[in-house]
């Protein structure tokens, strides 16, 4: 009888052995492998490793716009009247109920010496080259980035204030800060962060939104058209770097590995959450969670990279939005990294479609300098040049009885006949004349 024990402990220890470096294989060695071999593959592609490897070079202090800008929104953020500065301000003329005193009180603020000394700033970081804000990308997740709210606010103010100027009368005023505007834009190329290309994409539009209103109060000669070519230029370059998938890879990555990620993950709490009989079990799992959902995490990014190279009409979002769905929830990373995937990509189309119909749209105002008319259709421009990257389908252009209306069937590739409005998930993105507040 003790011999017959003796071997049923012995096989049942063997098998808890066994089935433990089974479970250890599954659940660590093998996922960390498809890991490693991921990585290396990257490595071997030339591909950033860490974020201090999408760095970009220094720049001379003395070329550099970056403290210019910073210097302006310094100035501007101090300029008050009744204890809101001069952007509070700009956000409230842009409201719907605005009140007359508002505008007479930030022309009033546009008066200012401080104004001026800021516009100087401004004037001399538009000529300027280059504009590299001091990041540290050596503290991955932990960077700090006060710039982007900065530069944001910066365009917006630029953008209302060219809008006053011309209707003050001053269309060369709003001409200057248009170049302005459209350099600001035209910044944080060189940031290859998400947010940094998302915020840059604002910019753009806001300088759209601007170009649109000047172009539709005033009476653009053949000069000033020529002068909105070579902005635009400046502008079509891909308005998202092209670095920034690796950014978000790295990124998320440096947050999945950082010390306290599973204080905020929740990875800490499942132990507690299920009953005493599966401790042990949940244990085991719990250890192995970071580990499968960085491999989750990794497959899901590089499939990305994949899908973002096909035409926006020709991704199947349901399918991919579903695909996301079924990350299981413990995966705590890989569920909340991917929680939109059309809509980075439906941000990049948005930038560089605001460019190509801003293209179109002054080339519409020079055949009107030349015929006084605009045209009826788009049939004079090259099929590219016209293709909405939506839909793949031309662009939509109506004639109206006082101008025209030019617009893309948005991210949901439906006609929404020009209209967009979140509440009713309208997104058609329109250019018109006369100007059309979107």
């Amino acid at each position: 009888m003790h011999k017959t024990w003796v071997k049923i402990s012995f096989w049942v220890l063997t098998l808890f052995v066994a089935g433990g470096f089974i479970f250890h294989w599954k659940l660590f060695r093998i996922p960390r492998q498809k890991i490693e071999a991921i990585e290396q593959r990257l490595k071997s592609e030339g591909r950033a490793m860490t974020l201090s490897d999408l760095a970009p070079d220094p720049i001379p202090e003395a070329e550099n716009a970056a403290p210019f800008y910073l210097d302006a929104y310094r100035i501007l953020e101090t300029l008050k009247h009744e204890e809101e500065n001069i952007f509070e301000w700009i956000r409230k003329l842009d409201q719907p109920t605005t009140e007359p005193a508002m505008l007479v009180q930030v022309k009033a603020l546009f008066e200012t010496g401080e104004f001026s000394d800021a516009m100087e700033l401004l004037d001399q970081a538009t000529g300027m080259e280059d504009c590299q804000f001091d990041l540290n990308y050596d503290s991955g997740a932990n960077m700090l980035l006060p710039h982007i709210t900065h530069m944001m606010k910066l365009s917006g103010l630029l953008r209302k204030r060219i809008q006053i100027q011309v209707d003050d009368g001053n269309p060369a005023g709003a001409g200057d800060a248009l170049k302005t505007l459209n350099v600001l834009a035209s910044r944080l190329d060189q940031e290859p962060l998400l947010i940094s290309q998302l915020v840059r994409v604002a910019n753009i539009e806001l300088y759209k939104d601007a170009l649109a209103y000047v172009l539709a109060h005033t009476e653009p000669d053949a000069a000033f058209l020529d002068e909105m070519d070579q902005q635009l230029a400046k502008l079509s370059r891909d308005p998202f770097s092209p670095n920034w998938m690796d950014s978000e890879r790295l990124y998320f990555l440096s947050i999945l590995r950082s010390e306290d990620f599973s204080t905020y993950s929740g990875y800490g709490n499942l132990w507690d959450q299920l009953p005493d009989v599966w401790d042990t079990a949940v244990y085991l799992c719990h250890l192995a969670t970071p580990v499968l959902d960085e491999l989750c995490f990794l497959e899901m990014i590089l499939h990305l990279e994949k899908v973002y190279t096909q035409p926006f009409y020709e991704i199947d979002w349901d399918a991919l939005e579903q695909r996301i769905e079924e990350i299981p929830d413990p995966f705590f990373l890989s569920k909340n990294a991917f929680w939109s995937p059309s809509r980075s990509q439906a941000k990049q189309i948005s930038g560089k479609l605001m460019i190509q119909q801003a293209g179109i749209v002054v080339e519409l105002y020079r055949i009107r300098l030349k015929r006084e008319a605009f045209p009826e259709d788009l049939s004079g421009f090259a099929t590219e040049t016209v293709q909405d990257p939506f839909s793949g389908k031309d662009l939509k252009y109506e004639m109206t009885d006082d101008g025209f209306r030019l617009y893309s069937v948005g991210p949901n590739q439906i006609d929404d006949h020009g209209i967009k409005n979140r509440k009713t998930d309208k997104d058609d993105l329109l250019w018109s004349h006369p100007y059309v507040v979107q």
